[in-house]
């Protein structure tokens, strides 16, 4: 809790020009921005009681207390507007997403798969499914979950990260879902083999391989979205890049070095293998993703050393 230089700086103006980007992007392809007030109050009462939490711990007297509210409430203020303006990201990229089969439709998913076809002999969603099949359900719940654990990350690294590791996370969220989900997406737009049965080009038994699966359910809601031109959360269809393989490996990056750099290692390899053999992308659009997060993240350092060119990373936080 506190900062060295955290309120204000260059980064800042990146991050925020990249969100009124986004914004602008998303109010021309559907008339509005969509704000989630469940999401909004929820995360604002749990950050509220977090920040009152880590004062507290600071100083029992109650005199010291309001020192460290007055103290501290730039920081905290920082914080809070980062990790809310951090959702809006994924909020407005829905009908962005939308407007990708009005301009040209899912050419690239012709040579997607057929490229993925000619390195490992067959579609690689079959290869996997060769597993026992007791791996589908722990893998459907583990990818279907990730909404919920990218929104506690975020809110995580808001609330403990040092300054450094705070700012290059956050702008590494802004460039991925800017650069990757919106330019990437739509100069090579894919719709994935999970929506091959339904568009006509191919991955027929995926569907039945997926039956009962929470995959099938965001499938036929993706589905009737895309149907209905609504940009509701997660509304759009696009498989190039692989968004879920992105924010986690941001997270790879984040806990670089840190004690928890195995876990989300292994974390990430599992999105990795699932986003594959739920048929939602290509193997080659996990890798794409690993590539660009990786030119984001050394971008992030370059940012943020205009703002603390001496810095030396402390313990748990990432240079």
């Amino acid at each position: 809790m506190g900062a060295r230089d955290s309120v204000g700086g260059v980064w800042h103006g990146v991050y925020f020009a990249m969100l009124a980007v986004m914004g602008a992007l998303s109010f021309a392809h559907s008339g509005g921005l969509r704000v989630d007030g469940t999401l909004l109050l929820t995360t604002s009462l749990v950050m509220l009681g977090l920040f009152l939490t880590m004062a507290r711990r600071r100083s029992p007297d109650v005199h010291a207390f309001g020192a460290v509210l007055r103290a501290n409430w730039r920081w905290g203020l920082e914080r809070y507007l980062l990790f809310q303006t951090s959702l809006l990201f994924l909020l407005w990229l829905a009908p962005i997403k939308g407007a990708i089969p009005a301009r040209g439709g899912y050419w690239a998913d012709a040579i997607f798969a057929q490229a993925e076809r000619a390195a490992f002999g067959v579609d690689p969603w079959k290869i996997l499914h060769l597993l026992p099949d007791g791996v589908t359900p722990v893998i459907d719940l583990i990818y279907g979950a990730w909404i919920v654990l990218i929104v506690l990350v975020s809110l995580i690294v808001a609330m403990f990260a040092g300054d450094r590791l705070a700012a290059r996370y956050f702008l590494a969220w802004g460039m991925a879902w800017l650069l990757l989900g919106v330019v990437v997406a739509h100069a090579l737009p894919s719709a994935g083999p999970i929506f091959g049965p339904d568009l006509g080009f191919g991955f027929d038994g995926l569907h039945e391989e997926l039956k009962g699966t929470l995959a099938m359910r965001f499938h036929d809601m993706l589905w009737a979205t895309h149907a209905g031109q609504s940009g509701d959360l997660g509304g759009g269809i696009s498989a190039m890049p692989s968004m879920h393989c992105a924010i986690t490996f941001i997270f790879v990056a984040a806990a670089w070095r840190t004690r928890w750099r195995e876990a989300v290692i292994i974390y990430a390899a599992i999105i990795w293998f699932g986003s594959v053999y739920l048929g939602w992308h290509y193997a080659l659009d996990g890798l794409v993703s690993l590539i660009g997060i990786a030119l984001i993240w050394r971008a992030t350092a370059v940012i943020v050393d205009a703002q603390w060119p001496a810095f030396r990373p402390a313990i748990g936080d990432s240079a």
